[in-house]
């Protein structure tokens, strides 16, 4: 599903999205730190205390998909 969402992104003209992750998910928020395409922008604290990071992914190019 994530390869289909690239691709009608890209076809639809954008080159990067920006999202977030509650940095209490940590299987989440490491995977996103490992993806070469993904960059941490900032931390931000919630005011209950959690704390999220938004993430920037570039989407450059349209993965094919059979």
């Amino acid at each position: 599903m994530s390869y289909i969402k690239g691709n009608v992104l890209v076809d639809l003209g954008y080159s990067e999205i920006f999202f977030e992750v509650d940095k209490f998910n940590k299987a989440v928020y490491k995977f996103n730190l490992r993806d070469r395409n993904t960059e941490p922008l900032e931390e931000i604290a919630l005011p209950d205390e959690r704390k999220r990071i938004l993430f920037k992914k570039i989407i450059k190019h349209k993965v094919i998909t059979f």
